[in-house]
């Protein structure tokens, strides 16, 4: 019988760092107060070999090491936590003859490359413990596939037709963790999540979501599982729960993911579009008719489109209307989004577009996004939102133009004719709508500018040039390690190259030659990670002052930097002081 405590020896250390920087990893943590499991109930669970458990551990450090020596943007944390190896427990089903099991592991980061993806070990239900090998995760779903050799489990009975209406009773059903508090032996035990779970939806053969308030065990969170008919057929596996409600994959879709994964042995990177826009009755009137959809407003209307994106490149175009998706009829903007989501890189989708109250189809190849996760940032969503707000406030500004200008004609014709009340009183009311337009469009156009600050801080290069005023160049990659039995301290922190004159860096102490290594209670990686840390100080305006280690001569020196706001020095300014009780009775 496999012992696990070698595996939970770690867990109490690691759930702390799992559950500040991943959430609802231990989804399946257990509910000492839940009810026992009925005799069907046990009968349900024995019958379900194919269901097992997965131990996914990582090395932090190697993960980072690895991102930072590709020139990979992280959010990895500092080196202090980096000396943790995180756990994952979740579920998997066995999919096929060859031993194939498909599951989510939330700390997966193909960025990383192979050396990043850590220990994987399946418990079987009777407790036997084998070693997995990582296949492949398909990006869009962020499902993935194991396989171990030898298995011998029969595999899941995944429906080949799947009919569900609403209201149809399904079980869902899980494996969670359980600790036996007799002897302090860790367990896995198998037991009931939701019993007789109503069908809520069922818009076609690939998702559906159920009800999930008859919740048994007491689930805040899911992150894998299966959902059973009375046929005993998996129908599908849970991807999210939020307010009692469960989004299902259908097994048609979770069959097609695993041999996605198969055929390419490898990892399926996301695909993406590059389109902005909304559901076409959100549209006034005017822009309806100008459309030739004012009968039926219906589909998605193209407000911009990112430049160099895919779109772009294969001829979608600004206002116009994606009608059908793949043969399908486009009903919402969510639709839409969902559907090119769940989409991977090279798939050819062909749109229906109304131009020019012309139909036209148009094929797109989708462009690659790489894949979610927690510690790698997504630039093609980030330079996508920024591009966003940019059009919006090219918008915003061009309505202000014209509103303002109606203002002053408003305003006009006031003055011209003051003298006939019954004018006078509808340019006065004219104005005051024109002023409340404008104030609200000023006050959007405030939140823009505040999000695009930010954007442009993050996506800025030279940020700690224009900040701080220095110069930095990334450290030399390490020398090999002449003894891998031994850790090797990876060197962190930054070079100073050149500091510019009455800069902050100047006035600090900072010197040519110094090595930036810490500020505050952050260690410094890299170029991009001392960007992200001058962001953070830039936007948090209380802060005043914060210190900064450099290593200089081999010696680390600590100097403050003086962060608050230097006004510009005026030629006989005069002194500024209180005034006196007898000054101010004089003033009055």
């Amino acid at each position: 019988m496999f012992k696990l405590s070698k595996y939970f020896s770690r867990i109490s250390i690691s759930a702390i760092l799992i559950a500040c920087l991943i959430p609802n990893v231990f989804a399946q943590a257990a509910n000492t107060n839940q009810s026992q499991p009925t005799t069907n109930q046990l009968q349900v669970i024995k019958d379900q070999p194919w269901l097992v458990t997965i131990v996914h551990e990582i090395n932090l450090s190697e993960i980072r090491s690895s991102l930072l020596k590709r020139g990979i943007k992280t959010k990895l944390p500092s080196e202090k936590l980096t000396k943790f190896q995180p756990t994952n427990v979740t579920t998997g089903i066995v999919v096929d003859q060859k031993g194939h099991i498909l599951t989510k592991l939330v700390n997966l980061i193909p960025e990383a490359g192979e050396q990043a993806i850590g220990t994987i070990n399946v418990v079987l239900p009777s407790g036997e413990q084998k070693q997995a090998r990582f296949v492949g995760l398909d990006g869009p779903s962020g499902f993935c596939l194991l396989a171990v050799d030898n298995l011998n489990i029969k595999p899941v009975p995944l429906a080949n037709n799947i009919s569900l209406v609403s209201n149809d009773l399904v079980t869902l059903l899980n494996v969670e963790f359980e600790e036996d508090k007799s002897n302090n032996i860790p367990q896995f035990n198998r037991s009931i999540l939701a019993q007789n779970a109503k069908i809520l939806q069922f818009p076609n053969q690939e998702f559906f979501s159920i009800d999930f308030s008859n919740n048994v065990a007491g689930a805040t969170s899911l992150s894998f599982g299966v959902v059973i008919n009375n046929n005993k057929e998996v129908v599908g596996i849970p991807n999210s729960l939020e307010n009692n409600v469960v989004e299902v994959f259908s097994a048609i879709q979770a069959r097609r993911i695993a041999k996605r994964i198969i055929d390419r042995q490898g990892n399926i990177p996301r695909g993406w579009l590059g389109v902005n826009g909304f559901d076409c009755n959100k549209l006034p009137i005017d822009q309806l008719k100008e459309l030739g959809i004012l009968d039926n407003p219906k589909g998605f209307y193209v407000r911009n489109i990112i430049p160099n994106s895919p779109a772009s490149i294969s001829g979608l175009q600004e206002n116009d209307v994606i009608i059908n998706l793949n043969g399908r009829a486009v009903e919402s903007d969510s639709q839409l989004y969902s559907f090119i989501a769940l989409q991977p890189a090279g798939e050819t989708i062909t749109f229906d577009v109304l131009r020019n109250k012309k139909l036209e189809n148009i094929k797109v190849i989708l462009g690659e996004r790489g894949y979610k996760s927690p510690f790698v940032e997504d630039s093609i969503g980030k330079q996508a939102y920024m591009y966003s707000i940019q059009q919006d406030l090219k918008s915003i500004d061009t309505a202000l133009q014209n509103f303002q200008s109606a203002y002053s004609k408003a305003n006009e014709a006031s003055l011209a004719n003051n003298k006939n009340e019954t004018s006078l009183a509808n340019n006065l009311e004219a104005q005051k709508n024109l002023s409340s337009q404008i104030s609200l469009l000023k006050s959007e156009r405030l939140k823009l500018m505040k999000q695009l600050k930010r954007f442009n801080y993050n996506l800025e290069q030279n940020l700690p040039e224009k900040f701080l005023g220095v110069k930095l160049s990334d450290l030399p990659e390490p020398p090999k390690n002449p003894d891998p039995t031994k850790a090797q301290k990876f060197p962190h922190g930054v070079l100073v190259v050149s500091i510019l004159p009455n800069s902050l860096a100047e006035r600090s102490g900072i010197k040519v030659g110094d090595v930036l290594v810490q500020m505050s209670s952050y260690l410094i990686d890299n170029k991009e990670n001392f960007s992200n840390m001058l962001l953070s100080i830039r936007e948090a305006a209380a802060i005043t002052e914060c210190e900064i280690v450099v290593t200089r001569n081999n010696e680390e020196v600590t100097l403050k930097l003086d962060l608050a706001p230097r006004l510009p020095k005026e030629k006989n300014m005069p002194k500024q002081r209180i005034l006196t009780e007898e000054e101010r009775q004089k003033l009055k």
